[in-house]
């Protein structure tokens, strides 16, 4: 946000989660901001975002050395009933070369709840 004209502006960022890092995100100088961004491709970076050039730089990459981002489906966020007829969200990763014949085995990871959940 400019203080002077009290307009704001959005970071442009992936689609994803971001937030800004440490207690204070802002360089010395004011120009820059410390960002930690994550998506259901990539596990959780650090970023530098510049406020002047209204860019972003990725710093870290904590995805494994031999796994490519990019060659990792996007997740999709689907629903479905449980046995006690609730609404259960999830997110589905579906490999592009996955065949849809039921043969394949699947992971599930449960977390969150039953207060909060990410």
């Amino acid at each position: 946000m400019d203080r002077a004209s009290l307009r704001s502006t959005a970071i442009d960022f992936p689609p994803g989660v971001s937030i800004f890092a440490g207690r204070n995100p802002f360089s010395p100088s004011g120009d820059r901001l410390i960002v930690s961004h994550q998506d259901s491709q990539r596990p959780s970076d650090l970023w530098i975002y510049d406020i002047r050039k209204a860019s972003s730089k990725q710093l870290t990459y904590s995805a494994l050395a031999g796994l490519d981002p990019q060659r990792i489906p996007p997740s999709q966020l689907v629903h479905y009933r449980s046995f006690d007829g609730k609404i259960i969200s999830a997110f589905v990763w579906l490999p592009d070369n996955m065949k849809r014949d039921g043969s394949n085995p699947g992971v599930v990871l449960p977390h969150g709840g039953p207060t909060g959940q990410t």
